[in-house]
């Protein structure tokens, strides 16, 4: 399901992560529902539809779009044109579909997507970088000694390497999808029956592509490196030999086992099998010719060709086994979440907070709409770090479910700043109570006037970018003392510390959790206080799924 809407929103020309539009999806309590797609769009900015009508109204549907039937018994499906319909109405038998449009867009509104997205990015040309420049090194290496036969043994390795790092991606569940379609195409042929079988295991924990990718690597090293360098060619060469020797009983194996075992082809097993029989080939040429000798080979030569080759192997072995660890820590992380984000238990323990008096100040620092179903509270001080992190997470919660999350905002005293001021946060309430309260714009100057100190936080050149008069700081003042006392009576000791709608967050919740809640939370207290099973609007959504 995730995959399906990734694609079509790349197909869109839409700039996404795929990673971070997985990780959202997965960790959304109600998960494989329409409602985890619809909340997952809804964060990153993008405007969507999903309407459930009868089939026999399809064909005016506009196209791209994704579509699956009402009973949610199939996966999602991809309209690119008219003729994709009529293949879907043939291949359901339901009478209603449920119809999910995106509107195109050039831009995420999302910092952390976009930084996610960035540095997939970079990491990608990195990587291609490297590979490309390994490769070049290569081939200027294996130039000095070009001759028909060691461009032939160099291009075999390298067409090995490819076909072992294939292998070695989809043991780790990387795919490609030309890769995936030649793997199935056919009757006869499903490259994953063969791989996860348990012939393709050795020793225990080894697989087959481990020993493809370390043994056509070592060769790649060998040939474009060690050997070329070296002062006699030869020796490498019957080192390699002596390798590509072993390298036949596994031949005869993987194609005996695959015709009467398995019963059916691997074709990337088969390639690999065409290029050890290649190089078995060529180096039978040269035994032939008499240009491997085995006797006169140094042994130094074959310890170090072993020694390489033992490296190689362990290294991809330790690195596989590193990236399935992360892998199983990213999703046991994202079944974590389906809890932690489940509106229900996020709801319960909330109500076991103890309830703080929020009542309004006659003058409250307020961003957002005031009649915003969702009302944060953030205690901070004016010299937290934290605070400012906090702030910016809530200021991207504000964009992301702009009218149903709105802020206000308590200081706690802070240090002296010297002349004009008894304190910085006396001063940033003076100023804001001066020329920002009841002004037209009061919420966005509000989030301008925090954040221009968070970016600061240095008192004198604060003063300087908002200058204030003195003439009026009785008020002000006043104003800042129900700060400080309200900050007492509350027994907030700690900050940033966040109250929503009266309560402060649960232990192990944090600001940008509300991120994933806010719409649950929104239908919660918009409906006063009803219990979430009356909640039937946005749930909708999930029915439909």
């Amino acid at each position: 399901m995730e995959q399906a809407i990734i694609d079509y929103l790349k197909a869109m020309n839409i700039p996404v992560s795929a990673a971070y539009c997985k990780k959202l999806i997965r960790s959304h309590p109600d998960y494989p529902s329409l409602l985890s797609i619809a909340d997952m769009l809804q964060q990153l900015g993008i405007d969507h539809n999903i309407i459930r009508m009868s089939n026999t109204h399809l064909k005016y549907v506009p196209t791209p779009c994704l579509v699956r039937p009402a009973n949610g018994q199939r996966n999602l499906t991809t309209i690119v044109a008219k003729k994709d319909i009529n293949q879907y109405l043939e291949s359901t038998e339901q009478e209603k579909s449920v119809i999910l449009q995106i509107q195109p867009t050039h831009s995420i509104n999302n910092d952390d997507h976009n930084q996610k997205r960035f540095e997939e990015r970079f990491l990608k040309w990195i990587a291609f970088a490297g590979v490309m420049t390994f490769i070049g090194m290569l081939v200027l290496v294996v130039i000095q000694e070009a001759t028909w036969i060691n461009t032939l043994l160099f291009i075999t390795s390298l067409a090995g390497t490819a076909l072992g790092y294939v292998l070695y991606a989809k043991e780790l569940k990387i795919t490609f999808a030309p890769i995936e379609q030649f793997c199935h195409a056919g009757r006869k042929t499903n490259c994953d029956v063969i791989l996860k079988s348990d012939a393709a295991t050795l020793f225990g924990t080894v697989t087959l592509s481990d020993l493809t990718v370390s043994y056509f690597l070592f060769q790649t090293l060998v040939l474009g490196i060690f050997a070329p360098l070296s002062s006699n060619i030869m020796d490498y060469y019957s080192v390699l030999s002596v390798f590509t020797l072993f390298s036949i009983p596994f031949i005869v194996f993987s194609l005996y086992y695959q015709a009467r075992q398995a019963k059916t082809w691997c074709r990337l097993c088969l390639l690999v099998d065409i290029v050890l029989i290649v190089q078995a080939g060529l180096f039978s040429y040269l035994y032939a010719n008499n240009t491997i000798i085995f006797y006169n080979s140094s042994w130094i030569y074959n310890v170090l060709s072993v020694f390489l080759f033992i490296t190689t192997l362990s290294s991809l072995v330790l690195l596989k086994y590193t990236f399935k660890n992360k892998i199983k820590s990213e999703h046991a992380e994202q079944l974590a979440n389906r809890i932690k984000f489940d509106p229900d238990v996020f709801l319960y323990l909330w109500s076991r907070q103890n309830s703080v008096d929020v009542s309004p100040f006659e003058n409250e620092l307020m961003i957002g709409d005031p009649e915003a179903p969702v009302r944060i509270l953030m205690a901070a001080s004016l010299g937290c770090g934290p605070c400012k992190k906090g702030f910016e997470q809530v200021i991207k919660l504000l964009a992301a479910y702009s009218g149903s999350v709105s802020l206000s905002l308590r200081f706690h005293k802070s240090g002296n700043p010297g002349k004009g001021a008894s304190s910085p946060s006396d001063y940033l309430l003076g100023y804001w109570y001066q020329y920002i309260r009841g002004k037209v714009g009061e919420s966005e100057q509000t989030e301008q006037l925090i954040r221009d100190w968070y970016e600061q936080q240095n008192v004198n050149s604060f003063m300087q970018n908002y200058p204030m008069k003195e003439r009026s700081m009785n008020n002000s003042k006043k104003l800042a003392q129900k700060h400080y006392r309200w900050m007492e009576q509350a027994e907030i000791k700690t900050t940033p510390t966040f109250i929503v709608n009266g309560r402060p967050l649960p232990k192990h919740y944090w600001i940008g959790d509300l991120m994933t809640l806010a719409p649950a939370l929104a239908e919660y207290f918009g409906s006063k206080g009803k219990h979430q099973n009356d909640l039937n609007t946005r749930y909708m959504k999930k029915d439909m799924a």
